[in-house]
């Protein structure tokens, strides 16, 4: 189940993802904090429903292939101007789960995803 993110709470998650409704592209942001005195800055990636990384919507990498860190506030701005507007937590992994009504050994398991907890500092967000 995904839990749809308003944005004055996105510094919370270190890993978000947006997607796109008209094509299914997603574009999936990582949160980098260097200290609590300053702004926090996101690197994206942006992906098409084939799982190809896409270049032409934001730019990925700036001058000599460093990846381009966006503000929380370009990050959205950018974001709603290409229709990313819905922002969800991203899971750090799967896990293998029983389904509630097992019925023993002969049951097959499922994998359920795990979310990273939120971060309860307060971060600069500009």
């Amino acid at each position: 189940m995904a839990i749809n993110i308003d944005a004055p709470n996105i510094a919370k998650y270190e890993h978000v993802v947006a997607v796109r409704r008209s094509d299914g592209m997603r574009l999936a942001a990582t949160r980098h904090v260097l200290n609590i005195q300053t702004p926090i800055h996101w690197t994206i990636s942006i992906w098409d429903k084939e799982n190809y990384l896409v270049s032409q919507e934001l730019p990925l990498f700036g001058e000599g292939n460093i990846p381009c860190r966006y503000r929380t506030s370009e990050l959205l701005q950018y974001a709603a101007r290409r229709g990313f507007v819905d922002w969800y937590h991203l899971p750090v992994a799967y896990i293998e789960a029983w389904p509630w009504n097992a019925l023993g050994v002969d049951s097959e398991k499922f994998l359920i995803p795990k979310y990273s907890p939120l971060d309860p500092s307060e971060y600069l967000v500009d």
